[in-house]
């Protein structure tokens, strides 16, 4: 599995613990996890892009590498 790929499905997974904890009224937890679902799948494109990228983690500095 390519790296980025394992980012994807990272994402996937804290995507999926963020709905449960939707369902459950754990609201922050569900914020926290929907963020770090953004913050990997964005690693993800730019590591399917250019085969790197920084480790920052700021959604919005993330989003001005694009």
């Amino acid at each position: 599995m390519k790296e980025y790929e394992e980012w994807r499905k990272r994402a996937q997974d804290d995507l999926a613990l963020a709905q449960l904890a939707f369902q459950n009224q754990y609201y922050a937890h569900a914020r926290f996890l929907s963020q770090q679902t953004a913050e990997k799948l964005l690693k993800a494109y730019l590591l399917w892009k250019s085969s790197s990228y920084p480790r920052i983690h700021g959604l919005v500095d993330l989003l001005n590498l694009y």
